[in-house]
């Protein structure tokens, strides 16, 4: 009969309790930890562009259009812009009411 500890674990068992130590647990805690929360962010950051609908057309339109009424687009690539957009969609768009 083999002989058992002051714990009370058999020699067939005496090496689990060594993975135990602090010293190894703990950084696996956290590289478990991590990584989980790395994965869970990802998936987060994705399902979240997942959720956003496209701006419409005529959104998209009357973005560049207030663009150009702020200065920062010419008129001329606006109206390159809004032939490219309709192209994309199929169809034309009326032009957005200005402001």
């Amino acid at each position: 009969m083999e002989a058992v500890d002051a714990v009370g674990i058999g020699p067939l068992f005496g090496q689990a309790r060594s993975l135990w130590r602090l010293d190894f647990v703990l950084p696996l805690l956290a590289l478990i930890g991590s990584l989980a929360l790395g994965l869970w962010i990802i998936w987060r950051w994705r399902t979240g562009f997942a959720k956003e609908e496209p701006a419409s057309l005529g959104e998209q339109v009357r973005h560049y259009q207030d663009l150009v009424d702020r200065g920062e687009l010419d008129p001329e690539e606006f109206e390159r812009i809004k032939a490219q957009l309709e192209q994309q969609a199929g169809r034309d768009v009326d032009d957005p009411p200005s402001t």
